[in-house]
């Protein structure tokens, strides 16, 4: 059975409407486009050729008429990682289609065609907030490895064991704030002074003046709101200055951070689950053959037992990646 109308509206919305509808209508993915970091490439894997570890031990002091010693270390590394697929299935019946007009010239009702299409954007949205904050930390899932996989100290990341005493953690474990590698999961109470050493612990071993962001549920975004307001700071950016704040989300600004409110983190009952982010460091990678489009509805009657009703799906394939973890901070204890 042909294509109705009905279909061919909604695949042309959908198609129209999936950068500003989902990626841009959350604060992480809006924060990963702002900052190009969302690539539609191929291939086997998903992988780089990254700093893992340093020469520093290899530096030696001499005398006049001591020996030069030799030595090398491997500082280069290629974590891989694979992809991860899933679909959203886009379905209307018989009942919807009656209502839609059965002239080919004519396009189908507004109000059905945006009704299908926010639903399957909700879902969009819901489901890559889900994974991205998940707190699952394998990698031989079939779920996009988020935020925690990489963040979260002495667990494998990228086909690299990171334990707490390897030599990985200077480059590719997730920043640590007292260098034990153990605190990701430590109490640590919402305030400005343990926010800064978060922030600091970033920046030990990311680029100098880098742009930050730190994302959180509602409670700690106000709780941190509250104490700038009572200190009379100007959680204003600058003018022009690079952020997500331009896009309409609840943010403010400190010590040149933005701070943002995330509220899945609330309705999914992470509210205190903490985040620094360094948007350089990550890489949203999504296959150019399941890019989120919607696939063409087909009609489910020419199927035994099927039912009369068109079912499209929207397809992706890809993972959320970090190249160097220590420029980021999890903490998934803060009050």
């Amino acid at each position: 059975m042909a294509e109705t109308n009905l279909s061919a509206s909604t695949r042309e919305l959908w198609t129209r409407t999936t950068v500003n509808e989902v990626f841009m209508a959350l604060p992480l993915t809006a924060m990963l486009m702002e900052h190009r970091r969302v690539n539609f490439k191929g291939g086997t894997k998903i992988k780089k050729t990254v700093t893992k570890a340093t020469m520093t031990d290899l530096a030696q002091d001499y005398s006049s008429n001591e020996p030069l010693e030799g030595g090398n270390k491997t500082v280069l590394g290629a974590p891989e990682f694979g992809w991860k697929k899933f679909q959203i299935p886009v379905e209307y019946g018989i009942d919807e289609e009656l209502q839609n007009h059965q002239v080919a010239e004519e396009t189908a009702p507004a109000d059905l065609v945006a009704a299908l299409v926010a639903g399957a954007q909700y879902a969009a949205r819901e489901h890559l907030a889900a994974m991205a904050y998940a707190t699952t930390t394998g990698e031989t899932g079939k779920v996009f490895q988020g935020l925690a996989c990489a963040l979260t100290h002495d667990t494998a990341y990228g086909g690299y064991t990171r334990t707490i005493a390897s030599t990985l953690n200077t480059f590719f474990q997730g920043a640590s704030a007292d260098l034990t590698y153990t605190d990701w999961d430590t109490a640590i109470a919402a305030s400005l002074a343990n926010f800064r050493i978060l922030v600091t612990a970033c920046r030990r071993y990311a680029p100098k003046n880098r742009k930050l962001y730190a994302f959180m549920g509602e409670s700690l975004f106000q709780a941190f709101q509250s104490q700038a307001e009572a200190r009379m700071m100007n959680t204003k950016p600058v003018s022009g200055a690079p952020g997500i704040y331009k896009y309409g989300f609840n943010t403010l600004w400190i010590d040149g951070v933005e701070l943002v409110q995330d509220s899945y983190l609330t309705t999914a009952e992470r509210t205190a689950a903490f985040y620094i982010l360094d948007p350089e460091t990550w890489e949203l990678r999504i296959s150019p053959k399941r890019n989120f489009k919607l696939t063409p509805f087909v009609w489910q009657g020419d199927m035994n037992d099927g039912m009369d009703a068109w079912l499209g799906r929207v397809m992706a394939a890809g993972n959320l990646v970090c190249w160097q973890p220590n420029a980021n901070i999890y903490r998934s204890a803060m009050t």
